[in-house]
């Protein structure tokens, strides 16, 4: 469902949903639609150590774009935009997803090559989708929890 809201609301290309791997270090692909699976995997392998929107992210607790953590003059040497770029993609946003006081992980949309990059409107709606998700988290741990017991 949320890969779908990502794609609904913002026509995106592509979205992904990701949670944090046991470290809690880098979040792990649970479901990706409109990708192809090298896309993924190269983010995975290349540029997730890297990602400057990731970091912006986890540093934050906020939705970022791509366009907004990289420079307009270092947008097209950055790797992540060549990343996108050689993909057939533009602007990406991700979003934290917070349980437990904590981010668990990331929602993650791309937009089409020729699209406009994400704008302040977009940002403030994917915060909102964010932030709806990471409650239907803390909801989900709290009743997996109250059900243990």
């Amino acid at each position: 469902t949320a890969v779908d809201i990502g794609q609904r609301l913002f026509g995106a290309a592509a979205a992904g949903f990701f949670l944090y791997d046991g470290s809690g270090t880098f979040p792990q692909v649970v479901h990706a639609k409109g990708a192809a699976a090298g896309f993924v995997e190269e983010y995975e392998h290349d540029l997730r150590r890297v990602d400057p929107v990731l970091r912006l992210v986890r540093r934050s607790g906020r939705a970022a774009s791509a366009r907004c953590a990289i420079a307009p003059g270092d947008w097209g040497k950055a790797a992540i935009a060549g990343h996108l770029k050689r993909w057939g993609f533009g602007d990406s946003m991700q979003g934290p997803l917070h349980c437990g006081g904590r981010i668990v992980g990331t929602l993650n949309v791309v937009g089409q090559r020729d699209d406009r990059p994400f704008g302040v409107g977009d940002l403030a709606v994917f915060e909102r989708v964010c932030r709806a998700l990471s409650h239907a988290l803390d909801i989900d741990v709290r009743l997996a929890s109250a059900a243990s017991d």
